[in-house]
C-alpha cells in the first residue's frame, strides 16, 4: 500500500447481478415484476430500446437490445458479443448508460430519432431493419 491509498475493491466479495441493481433499473422492475420477455420489454420501453441501441456501437438492433433488457430485468447473462466482450456477460452496465447518457445520443451512429423510428417500426410492422455489415 502506497501512501494513504486503499484498495476497496481487492477483498470485497462480488455480489449477484440481482443484488447489485441500481435504483433506476429496480424502478422498472417494480413497475411490472414477473419474468420479463423481449417483446414485453420491446413494447413497454420503446424509448430506451431506442437509447440503448444509440449507446452500442453498432451492435444493437431492436430485438438484441430488448433481449438485453430483459435480462438485465431478469438477472440473467446475455452472451451478445458487445456484452459478452465490454461487460462480461453482465447486461446491467449497458441499461444503465442508454438511461444516464440519453442526452448525449445525436450524430453519427447514435442519433435518437432514427433509432426511435427503427424501434417503432419493429413495435407497428415486426420488421426488423436488415443488418449492415462493418467488413
Amino acid at each position: 500500500m502506497k501512501g494513504n491509498r486503499v484498495n476497496l475493491y481487492r477483498d470485497r466479495p462480488r455480489k449477484s447481478a440481482p443484488a447489485r441493481l441500481p435504483v433506476s433499473v429496480k424502478r422498472i422492475e417494480a413497475s411490472a415484476p414477473g419474468p420479463w420477455t423481449a417483446d414485453i420489454a420491446l413494447r413497454r420501453y420503446p424509448r430506451l430500446i431506442a437509447h440503448m441501441i444509440c449507446e452500442s456501437p453498432g451492435y444493437f438492433m431492436p430485438q438484441g437490445a430488448a433481449v438485453a433488457l430483459a435480462d438485465a430485468l431478469n438477472g440473467h447473462e446475455n452472451w451478445c458479443e458487445y456484452i459478452f466482450s465490454c461487460h462480461n456477460r453482465n447486461p446491467i452496465p449497458v441499461v444503465l448508460r442508454a438511461i444516464h447518457g440519453r442526452w448525449q445520443h445525436q450524430g453519427y451512429m447514435a442519433h435518437y430519432p432514427m433509432a426511435l423510428a427503427i424501434v417503432a417500426r419493429q413495435v407497428l410492422t415486426g420488421e426488423e431493419p436488415l443488418p449492415a455489415s462493418w467488413f
